[in-house]
């Protein structure tokens, strides 16, 4: 999402100040049926955040990938 990468702009730019930073990215999708959600929750969030990760793996910062099934958070 254009959050998402907003957010790990601004990491790499504590990460270039000197600030030492190992990166969880969470993808939350909505909710799936269970036989989808183990075929194919893993790849959306691996598709869903894939500039976030590049724009990590451009800065050398490490990360660990995290997707969760749940409700979209309220604005």
């Amino acid at each position: 999402s254009a959050h998402g990468l907003r957010a790990a702009q601004h990491l790499v730019q504590l990460a270039r100040g000197g600030l030492a930073l190992a990166v969880d990215v969470l993808h939350v999708h909505p909710w799936l049926a269970k036989e989808a959600a183990d075929n194919e929750l893993a790849a959306r969030g691996w598709e869903h955040t894939a500039a976030v990760r590049q724009a990590l793996d451009a800065a050398g910062l490490p990360w660990s990938l995290h997707v969760r099934m749940g409700d979209a958070a309220d604005a």
